[in-house]
């Protein structure tokens, strides 16, 4: 039997979420530039402190980034 460390794909798959969240709110930015997109931090989305939605996923994505 053969064991894999899964820890290097769930990363993988963690930052390809990411990356299509943030083409997501770009996309909508350049639509609609007047409206910039926030996100709140907390549990489901409903409780924590509002933030940029791009400013964030790029946030993110460096985080898993230096992970690697």
């Amino acid at each position: 039997m053969v064991v894999y460390n899964a820890n290097k794909l769930a990363n993988l798959v963690e930052k390809k979420k990411l990356q299509n969240w943030l083409d997501y709110y770009q996309l909508k930015y350049e639509r609609n530039p007047s409206k910039r997109a926030t996100n709140k931090t907390g549990f489901l989305g409903c409780f924590g402190s509002e933030v940029d939605a791009i400013e964030y996923y790029k946030a993110e994505i460096e985080k898993i980034e230096k992970e690697d």
